[in-house]
């Protein structure tokens, strides 16, 4: 179970897109570092957006299909494991 969860971390770190800085309470801060790539004013204070329901249920979505894949892969292999 734990190499399940260590490949789905690793499948689905694409999908995290961060920026140096901490965050206030509130999710916003102020941009310090590198702002121009990241597509900030230098100094703008901006917020991070939060997750909605529907951006859940497509990761979550997106999970069970690669679970799926992956069991289907361990399954192919004990198969063929046991035949020989």
């Amino acid at each position: 179970m734990k190499k399940i969860i260590c490949v789905l971390a690793i499948l689905f770190s694409h999908l995290v897109s961060s920026h140096p800085g901490r965050t206030a309470s509130d999710g916003c801060h102020y941009c310090r570092t590198n702002c121009t790539k990241w597509g900030v004013p230098w100094g703008e204070r901006h917020c991070h957006r939060r997750v909605d329901e529907s951006d859940l249920e497509k990761l979550l979505g997106e999970l069970r299909k690669e679970k799926d894949s992956i069991v289907n892969v361990l399954q192919t292999h004990q198969h063929k494991k046991s035949i020989r």
